[in-house]
């Protein structure tokens, strides 16, 4: 730990020439000088952001390549970069803002959090923020992948609890909080937790990929014993018998039906199609069809049942078409998936 500390309190290449475009921008000579003897392939190797350049680099923080690249990896984690230009994101993927030591600042649309050391915000895809960091402080910013979320943290969405409902709501509706806020609650537990993840990701030794997605799933599951609830909620105005409608078919998806889901919930069957459908960009078979199989990977994962019984549990009457429509969401058969996994 001492070491890392050691090491996150440097200052990189990157946080040096941010801290010194905060020193002179406030003069226009120093900063024509400044911005003269910046190299463009470096800037736009590093992204590097400043208001003065924004129309000269080629930007795309929205999409997950931005992040990945060709890598494997479920989860980015790096130092957010101190003294960056206040900079209005949005992107498909998930972010974890957590306050390593000192102090950050995060604005979002229509709510301002002002985080210190041990205080944690999860941020949903597609929810406009800056972060602000202008001094000594660690702030760590932690990515994972929206497409590959449902596979790498499958124990977290089996669950009820707030993180559980937080994440499935923003997979799957399309009204949902931006983010949630975990004040810090004297967990030191957590702290280490994240510089281990932090090595993980850098070291990149055996299994690291996979000890990355346990080590968050554990950070996750401490939050859910040591806070009950988020601190806050970046709410937004929902209907929640969308939620409710949701959360029926996943509790009832071996036998639920759209006949019985709409006498369930008192509406007309056409009626209960076109709101589901409007409420989520899916249809009620798409959205029965996704929760099965999802369900289906978590039992290939955690059971020795065999594809027939699967088929079975999950709702299916023929394991044929179980098999054909796993294949078709997943690119490989239930077999080769529980032998090789998703890569």
């Amino acid at each position: 730990m001492v070491g890392l500390d050691r090491h996150l309190r440097e200052f990189t290449e990157e946080e040096r020439l941010y801290r010194e475009y905060s020193e002179v921008k406030g003069n226009p000579a120093e900063l024509r000088h400044f911005l003269k003897k910046l190299d463009p392939e470096y800037l736009s190797r590093h992204h590097f952001v400043l208001p003065e350049l924004k129309d000269e680099l080629d930007l795309h923080f929205s999409d997950e390549s931005w992040v990945w690249a060709n890598e494997m990896k479920d989860i980015f984690i790096h130092k957010h970069p101190r003294y960056m230009p206040a900079w209005n994101f949005f992107h498909s993927f998930y972010e974890i803002h957590y306050v390593y030591s000192g102090h950050s600042h995060i604005e979002f649309e229509n709510k301002a959090l002002d985080m210190t050391e041990g205080d944690l915000c999860v941020i949903a895809p597609e929810a406009r923020h800056t972060v602000s960091v202008y001094d000594e402080s660690i702030v760590m910013n932690v990515k994972v992948r929206k497409s590959t979320f449902k596979n790498a943290f499958p124990a977290l969405l089996s669950g009820r609890n707030m993180l559980a409902d937080f994440f499935i709501s923003t997979m799957y509706l399309r009204e949902y909080d931006e983010f949630m806020f975990f004040e810090d609650r004297g967990d030191e537990r957590i702290k280490h937790l994240f510089a281990e993840l932090y090595v993980e990701h850098y070291n990149k030794e055996l299994y690291h990929r996979q000890m990355m997605n346990q080590i968050l799933t554990t950070i996750f599951f401490r939050l859910l014993r040591t806070q009950g609830d988020a601190s806050e909620c970046g709410q937004v105005a929902k209907d929640h018998r969308m939620e409710s409608i949701f959360d029926y078919i996943r509790e009832n998806y071996a036998d639920v039906t759209l006949s019985g889901l709409a006498q369930h919930f008192h509406f007309a069957e056409q009626y209960l199609s076109r709101y589901i459908r409007k409420h989520s960009g899916m249809t009620y078979t798409d959205i029965l069809r996704t929760v099965k199989l999802e369900k289906a990977l978590e039992m290939l994962d955690t059971t020795g049942m065999t594809i027939a019984n699967i088929s079975t549990s999950v709702g299916y009457s023929s394991p044929e078409n179980f098999m054909r429509q796993f294949k078709n969401k997943y690119g490989l058969s239930p077999t080769s998936y529980r032998k090789h996994g998703i890569k």
